[in-house]
């Protein structure tokens, strides 16, 4: 009753007590729909002072077990959160507002991490049958879907539509705060939101689909400078892009999980990672503007420096070799075989090979004298990779390269290389094209390296080989035999595994594939 808004000082001292209850526990879930009820009268009003303590209390009961894994109480502070997130004094006074989007950024990371701690307290009575093993299994699945229905309500502000369980107004940052609490929990909390079923179909209907939609809008073009656009709201529109590029990014980088468990057909969620994969190969080639095709290799590379990538590139794999047997005109290359393709192709377009006569002074040398290719040389590549911004920097560059997924988080371009200009003289830049430009192709050659090692090195153990790196370097003394095939502009070399006896030890040796049927094609893709 001193919470509710009857006199500012009593709320106060009303909302500091709530505060201190939910903070040592001692706050019942059955008695939490009153305290809701102050804390709503006390968000929706004009007071700053009492938003901030409606906040800290919400902040509190997160924290608390039984709130927090309780559907009624975790809804309402969520739904205090988003109401002070939302207010009309958080439009002239953005101190209220920032402050929710903490609290909400925490309180959902709590919600999570309850799950967590309960599945692991399961866990460690596995072995115990009886009301004790029960009950802790209930406990579980409550958590889980507590943080399902709550995950179900932070993707609604990425939509146009309103909630119809929670009644707050929508902020202007409410998609951006909504991506990057996705985002951070597909980063650390990816291995909770696969092993249970009710998370899972959490991610499948309601955040998978909203970023594979947007990954398209980007791809389509939709980032190009409308006429007369201010540059503020264009600004914006590329801070908002970037959000859904991180969130992809988190995607592809750890799903699908290992851990996933308890529901065997996960057929959507891998259709949909391998949809993500290809319009990220398509948009690293063809998209507009060239710095996009940027932030698409970006989060290619996440995909391949992801955790487990031997089991994510085995389970698309055989999901696209599926498709391909149901669908019997084959039309459609598999994913992970476009991708290899994509960074071949990249590397071979943008870097010189090497031996190429860079001048007297390769090691000054960034970017190739022959910008434009000559009459006849029309496959002559663009970039001399002497000097390296992503893979070895050296002390005296004037900065290590900054992600456009980083870099551009605020919508800023000129912030894209900033630091690195000074690595290009003005007699380096030809035809027009800016530093900034030349900059961007050089790092997407090296990504594109990077990436494709990368993928080498997984396939090679998927298909049997124990260290690829090392066979490759002494192939002639295993019993590999190698056949190359010269086509158009390309060398293809295939590969077949032919003994197990190695030389020189277990380093770069062969080992039979648990899955033969996969060595032949992915060997060539090799």
């Amino acid at each position: 009753q001193a919470s509710e808004l009857k006199h500012k000082s009593l709320s106060v001292k009303g909302l500091t007590l709530l505060r201190r209850l939910a903070s040592h526990q001692m706050m019942q879930a059955v008695y939490f729909p009153a305290v809701s009820k102050a804390m709503r009268a006390c968000a929706e009003s004009n007071d700053e002072v009492l938003q901030l303590k409606v906040l800290q209390v919400c902040a509190a009961a997160a924290e608390s077990e039984r709130l927090a894994c309780s559907i009624g109480p975790a809804l309402s502070i969520i739904e205090c959160i988003l109401v002070v997130m939302g207010g009309s004094l958080t439009t002239k006074n953005p101190g209220a507002s920032m402050a929710a989007e903490a609290t909400l950024h925490q309180a959902v990371k709590a919600m999570l991490r309850f799950v967590q701690i309960r599945s692991e307290r399961f866990e460690t009575i596995d072995n115990v049958q009886g009301p004790d093993k029960n009950k802790a299994h209930d406990s579980v699945a409550a958590a889980a879907d507590v943080s399902a229905q709550v995950l179900r309500e932070i993707m609604v502000m990425c939509t146009p539509k309103s909630s119809e369980r929670l009644k707050y107004r929508k902020s202007e940052r409410g998609t951006g705060v909504a991506l990057d609490v996705i985002q951070d929990i597909l980063n650390t909390r990816a291995s909770v939101m696969s092993k249970y079923p009710v998370l899972s179909d959490a991610l499948e209907e309601c955040v998978f689909p909203i970023l594979l939609k947007q990954l398209q809008r980007i791809g389509a073009g939709t980032l190009r400078l409308l006429p007369r656009e201010e540059q503020s709201a264009y600004a914006s529109r590329v801070s908002m892009a970037v959000q859904y590029m991180n969130a992809v990014s988190s995607v592809v980088s750890n799903f699908p999980h290992a851990q996933r468990v308890g529901k065997e057909d996960n057929s959507f969620l891998l259709s949909t990672v391998a949809n993500m994969l290809s319009v990220l190969v398509t948009m690293a080639q063809e998209a507009k503007p060239s710095w996009v095709r940027l932030l698409a290799l970006e989060v290619l590379h996440d995909f391949v420096t992801g955790s487990s990538l031997d089991y994510r590139i085995q389970q698309i794999f055989m999901l696209c070799r599926s498709y391909d047997e149901w669908d019997e005109g084959g039309s459609t290359e598999n994913i992970i075989v476009s991708l290899a393709a994509t960074f071949e192709a990249l590397a071979v377009k943008l870097l010189d090979v090497p031996g190429s006569n860079a001048g007297e002074k390769a090691d000054k040398v960034l970017i190739s004298e022959k910008l434009v290719p000559a009459k006849g040389q029309k496959d002559k590549p663009l970039i001399t990779l002497t000097r390296s911004l992503v893979l070895a920097p050296l002390e005296s560059d004037a900065g290590r390269w900054t992600r456009g997924l980083e870099a551009l988080k605020y919508g800023d371009l000129t912030s894209l290389g900033g630091g690195n200009d000074a690595v290009l003289t003005p007699q380096e830049i030809k035809k027009n094209k800016a530093a900034r430009a030349l900059l961007v192709e050089r790092v997407r050659a090296e990504i594109a390296v990077v990436c494709g090692a990368q993928m080498m090195e997984a396939i090679g153990n998927l298909c049997g080989v124990v260290n690829w790196r090392i066979h490759s370097q002494n192939r002639h003394d295993t019993g590999l035999s190698v056949s190359t095939t010269n086509t158009a502009g390309s060398t293809t070399s295939k590969e077949s595994i032919s003994t197990t006896n190695v030389r020189g030890g277990d380093a770069g040796g062969v080992r039979v594939s648990a899955q033969p049927s996969m060595d032949a094609e992915l060997m060539e893709v090799n």
